[in-house]
């Protein structure tokens, strides 16, 4: 039980023959322990070693074994620098054949199921707070989530899908607004049945053409008169020769008088037609009719844009649904560092895009990050610590203290700069 509740600390780090290690025993003081030397002489392959002995081969290379070496071993003490007392040793063996752990306390009995009781002590250890700060924005936004199990790729491609057909929406939804204004003073129009008023139009033409008609035929029915009248003149000359042609003449001349007659007197009865009111209603009509398609264009666009105005407030309605839905994941999410969120493509802290925060924030969140998510061994690793200013280094510090952590840094050198510095050269320990 005593081995789930407490916190530990590395009293003590042993290595032989592993990847750039030759030998080397470092016992850190509590804090910020600097891991220095220059390039490839296994400053990384002391960091590693402490992850690869407690998390196991599942994190070693194909080789972890010392070039031209048959047996690579770490032996790490966990235990408290206040009381100064291990708790726990661990020894991870490595062969061609693969690892093998043994874990004892201090009486040397021998821990059973010791890889599960050193998962559950290990958290993330392979997150670096540094590198964290330096990784550009998608991957630290993805990191984030991988460390607090968040996977938003769902909601994020269904509100970048809503979000781009609500944008289309809306635009036709102003210009349906645009196209309205222009119908503002557009009212309902009744039409009328344009049948009749043709109809009537027809028989006053039909009356009018009648007349017309009757007028010509009266005229060339004059001119026929004269000349039968001339022609009767010249008949008289010879009327005694013509007689018979006279009476003819006579009866022809009596039946046009009659029939002259007869047209003037349906004449009289018969008047012309003014067609203009009419040419007039009709004209009205085809007016009324173009009102009435205005119109009803603007109860095709009024309709339109109802719907498309409906269709953009429900998506508007999903994307904050899906907003919620994230917001929950990230209220229900096991986040590191209160205060974390995603904004813009990045991680955020309090509202703020990590990339706005200053310096000493970052480290600081970082850091605490990193603790929170190793809060049973409180070791960080940092690699590249050579990236790191002084007051980097001094927010580091700070922070270690307050949070009782230790912090190994690697960090590029060709001595030692602090009392608690490890220098490695060839894959051994030098003074």
């Amino acid at each position: 039980m005593e081995a789930e509740q407490k916190s530990y600390h590395i009293l003590r780090l042993e290595a032989s023959n592993i990847k750039g290690i030759k030998a080397v025993i470092i016992e850190p003081k509590p804090g910020v322990a600097l891991i220095e030397g220059k390039n490839g002489q296994g400053k990384t392959s002391a960091l590693d070693a402490i992850e690869r002995a407690l998390r196991g081969g599942k994190l070693s290379p194909n080789k972890p074994i010392r070039e031209g070496e048959e047996k690579g071993e770490i032996t790490i003490e966990l235990g408290d620098h206040l009381a100064g007392k291990v708790d726990f040793t661990v020894r991870r063996t490595f062969t061609d054949k693969g690892s093998y752990l043994k874990v004892v306390n201090p009486d040397g009995f021998e821990i059973k199921q010791a890889q599960s009781m050193l998962d559950q002590l290990c958290g993330a250890m392979a997150f670096d707070p540094m590198e964290f700060t330096r990784m550009p924005a998608k991957q630290r936004s993805e990191t984030l989530k991988q460390i607090a199990g968040l996977d938003f790729s769902e909601i994020e491609s269904n509100y970048n899908k809503t979000f781009t057909e609500r944008t289309v929406l809306n635009r036709q939804v102003k210009e349906l607004e645009a196209q309205l204004k222009d119908y503002a003073d557009v009212q309902p129009v009744e039409i009328p049945d344009i049948s009749e008023i043709q109809a009537k139009k027809k028989e006053a033409e039909e009356n009018n053409s009648n007349i017309r008609d009757l007028k010509s035929t009266i005229a060339r029915q004059e001119q026929s008169l004269e000349s039968l009248v001339n022609e009767r003149n010249a008949v008289l000359e010879e009327i005694k020769k013509l007689e018979k042609k006279l009476e003819e003449n006579d009866l022809r001349i009596y039946k046009a008088n009659t029939t002259i007659k007869g047209n003037e007197e349906k004449l009289k009865t018969m008047s012309i037609v003014d067609t203009s009111d009419f040419d007039n209603q009709i004209a009205e009509y085809g007016t009324l009719v173009n009102k009435a398609q205005v119109y009803d264009r603007k109860v095709q666009i009024e309709k339109e844009y109802s719907k498309k105005k409906g269709n953009a407030e429900q998506m508007t309605s999903n994307l904050e649904g899906l907003l919620k839905e994230k917001e929950k994941q990230l209220e229900e999410a096991n986040l590191p560092v209160p205060g974390l969120d995603f904004k813009n493509g990045d991680v955020s802290f309090n509202g703020i895009e990590f990339e706005q925060i200053n310096t000493a924030e970052k480290i600081k969140i970082s850091m605490c990050m990193a603790m929170a998510l190793n809060p049973r061994l409180k070791v960080v690793r940092i690699m590249n610590g050579s990236l790191i200013d002084s007051d980097g280094m001094d927010e580091i510090k700070k922070i270690a203290q307050e949070k009782g952590f230790d912090i190994w840094i690697e960090k590029v050198s060709n001595r030692k700069t602090s009392e608690n510095s490890f220098l490695i050269s060839e894959g051994e320990l030098h003074e």
